[in-house]
Order: C-alpha cells, then sequence, then structure tokens
C-alpha cells in the first residue's frame, strides 16, 4: 500500500535472510525470494478512483499486503480494491498483513449516537472481492478481543507484541531501580498483558512487580474518566510506575491517569507504553509538554513512525522509545507462507 514501499524492502531483505539460515529440520535452509510489486493510486478526471497493478509479481505468487490503520475512507477503499485487482491478477494466495486492524474501535452499537460495528461490513466486503483467494488477515493486538469471530475460523489471526513491550519496559526501569509498578488503564488491558506479565515475572524472580488497575469509565472516543484505582497501591510510592496498553489516540486516559499516580499516589514518575501510536489530533504536543506527566512513551511501529515529522521531536527527546516490530513482521510473513506457525514471535529478535 502506498506509504509502505520502505518497509517492503526491509522485510524482503530479512525474509530472504531467514530463508538462508540452515536448521536440523532444513539443512539446505529455506530459500525464499520476496519481489516487491507497487500498484499505483490515482483519480480519474470525473474524480473516481484509478488502480493500476501489473501482473508480474502477482500471478501464481503468494501475495502479502503490506499496511496499517487508522482504517481511513481512502485508506479502507484503496485495500478494498487492491484485493479485487490481486484477485484479477491471478494471485495464488492473498494475506493482508495489518499492523493496527482498521475499525477496531467501532466493534459494538453505541446507541446513544446510533453508531453500528463496522468490522464485520468490512470484513465482509473484503471476503466478498477476494473470495477463496484471500486466504487471511494478520493483525495485531487488535483493540477489540471479538475481532477475530468476524470472519470464518482462522480468516482473521491476531499476533501479539505485549511481550515485546512490557518486557522493554521492564527491563530499562530495572537498570534506574528495582521499586516498579506496572499500572493498567482497565481490565481489559490487565486480561490482554496477564500471560506477558506472568512471562516477565518468571524471567525476574527476584524482583516484586505488582499491579494496580484503574477503575474507569468510558465518557467519549478519547478519555475516561477515572474514578479510582484497585491492587497493590501502597506499591506506587516511589515506584517507576509502568502503564501498557494496546493504543493511544490522543492521550488524555495515559497522562490524566499519570498525573492521579504521581500527585495523589506517590509515584517517582510514569513510562507509558502502547503497540499502536495512533497519536491523533494534538497528542504529539500533549506528550512534549515540559511538565507532562509521562517522562517516556513506549511505542512500537505497526503503525509507522519515523515518517510522522510531528514525532520526531518527541524521538529527539528521547521522550519516545520506538520498538520496531520489522523482525516479528519478517518472521509471520515467512511461517504463513511456509504454513508454519505465526503466533510465537517471541524469539524473533
Amino acid at each position: 500500500m502506498p506509504g509502505f514501499e520502505e518497509i517492503a524492502k526491509q522485510l524482503k531483505g530479512l525474509i530472504e535472510k531467514k530463508g538462508l539460515r540452515k536448521t536440523a529440520d532444513y539443512p539446505e535452509g529455506r530459500i525464499t525470494p520476496v519481489d516487491i510489486a507497487i500498484p499505483v493510486f490515482g483519480t480519474y478526471v470525473n474524480g473516481e478512483p484509478q488502480v493500476g497493478l501489473g501482473k508480474k509479481h502477482v500471478g501464481g505468487h503468494d501475495c502479502y499486503v503490506i499496511t496499517s490503520g487508522p482504517g481511513t475512507c481512502e485508506m479502507l477503499t484503496r485495500l478494498l480494491f487492491l484485493i479485487g485487482c490481486l484477485k484479477g491478477r491471478r494471485a495464488r494466495r492473498i494475506t493482508i498483513m495489518t499492523g493496527y486492524f482498521p475499525l477496531g474501535r467501532s466493534d459494538k452499537i453505541i446507541r446513544k449516537t446510533n453508531e453500528f460495528p463496522m468490522p464485520p461490513i468490512f470484513v465482509r466486503a473484503l471476503k466478498a472481492v477476494g473470495r477463496s483467494t484471500l486466504d487471511r488477515i494478520v493483525c495485531v493486538d487488535p483493540h477489540c478481543e471479538q475481532i477475530s469471530g468476524f470472519g470464518p475460523p482462522g480468516f482473521i489471526s491476531p499476533v501479539e507484541m505485549t511481550y515485546q513491550l512490557l518486557s522493554r519496559m521492564i527491563d530499562d526501569a530495572l537498570k534506574i531501580q528495582d521499586r516498579i509498578c506496572v499500572a493498567f488503564p482497565d481490565g481489559t488491558a490487565r486480561k490482554r498483558f496477564k500471560e506477558t506479565l506472568r512471562a516477565v515475572r518468571k524471567e525476574h524472580p527476584h524482583i516484586s512487580i505488582p499491579v494496580v488497575t484503574v477503575d474507569a469509565e468510558r465518557e467519549d472516543d478519547t478519555e475516561k474518566k477515572i474514578e479510582g484505582v484497585t491492587g497493590s497501591i501502597l506499591a506506587l510510592k516511589d515506584a517507576i510506575v509502568l502503564a501498557p496498553d494496546d493504543e493511544t489516540a490522543t492521550g488524555g486516559t495515559q497522562i490524566n491517569a499519570a498525573e492521579l499516580y504521581i500527585k495523589d499516589l506517590g509515584a517517582k514518575e510514569v513510562w507509558a507504553g502502547v503497540t499502536h501510536a495512533v497519536m491523533c489530533g494534538n497528542a504529539a504536543e500533549k506528550f512534549a509538554k515540559p511538565n507532562c506527566a509521562i517522562s517516556r512513551l513506549y511505542v512500537t511501529d505497526t503503525i509507522p513512525i519515523l515518517n510522522r515529522p510531528d514525532l520526531t521531536s518527541l524521538i529527539e527527546s528521547k521522550r519516545l522509545h520506538l520498538i520496531s516490530w520489522m523482525e516479528e513482521f519478517a518472521l509471520i510473513i515467512f511461517y504463513a507462507h511456509w504454513d508454519d506457525d505465526i503466533y510465537d514471535i517471541r524469539g524473533a529478535h
């Protein structure tokens, strides 16, 4: 998809390198040549969309569409047309690789605003266009748990970056002090990181990693009203508080919680961490303020980061710490191509 050309080049190198590795099961390696096909999107004089995609590198090939959300109207329309073009050019198999699942936030009926769940509608549209050639959609840490139920069994395959995120945050914090505390913004986040937290605790058996959970009620699409904190509250005092979640949009919820941990509960500092740096509106400006309660923000690049000028100052000031998922990304494609298990990507690095 447009904007992912450099990422495709990185993936090509990583996948081909992986294919050269010789193992006990594959003493000759598994040679995996990768071609890159770049579709051209334009507009006719009458305003209708135009898509150009040749048959080279597509016909008879295992095709992986590299994209990510948020799912704007332009992004969704282009993806739909591209799947149709790949099908028409006789791709052998199509897989959509989206770091951030589009429309993941509109996962339920909201009677107050008459909103309707959008993901099932779009998934059905993709499936109708790609038919049997569209094999699966791979996404990372989707916002709604039920996302895998929006298609046939195995059609939507969520993978996790929670381990890479939380383990990096804890490792960095322990370089400064042993007193840390993990703070979840809600019960859903705590459930999401449950297995990851258990794995990290096993890696640090001599360090206490207490947990608190915020009791909050969502007021709108961008912020929640904090009503209280439960769990090991006394562990917050003088601690480096690590606040992991799946995404940050405007940053309001994370920053409000961080202020509570520091001003009311005595935390030393707060580091937030999210898989998906949506960072819309004035989020970058909020995190860049000298008095921002969050001193570090850890993010992965499931949504590309380095091509966003609004985030440059945050990276240069070391307030934003980037955890690349390119190794995991390449490994998933390699495993999917060879019909191996794509879900265990912890050892990608």
